[in-house]
């Protein structure tokens, strides 16, 4: 899936693979902007990536969540992890869903 980002496309590469990678590129899909692995050597799990403000939403299979500048990939790990696969992220009125393959769904503010 390609996901909008402000001035930008965002896709996973060779998703749920260990060499795949978070990857942004211009609107005219001409020139990679920045392109992310995910942290520790894990993959990026998320079903999609998830724009939230200035930043991108990734998970990966250890429980991880992260947010990367949307302007240069920046990664900032977000300071909870979770039981299993993290897949999807969503937002409902300003709080932050988070779901696993496990079950799991967990608010964040």
């Amino acid at each position: 899936f390609l996901v909008a980002g402000g001035p930008r496309l965002l896709v996973f590469t060779d998703w749920m693979q260990a060499r795949g990678e978070l990857v942004a590129v211009d609107p005219e899909l001409h020139e990679v902007l920045w392109a992310r692995s995910a942290p520790h050597g894990g993959s990026w799990t998320t079903w999609r990536p998830f724009v939230r403000g200035d930043h991108v939403l990734a998970g990966t299979g250890q429980g991880g969540l992260w947010k990367l500048d949307l302007e240069d990939g920046t990664p900032e790990s977000i300071p909870f992890s979770m039981e299993g696969v993290v897949r999807v992220f969503t937002d409902d009125a300003g709080t932050l869903l988070v779901g696993t393959t496990r079950g799991e769904l967990v608010a964040l503010r």
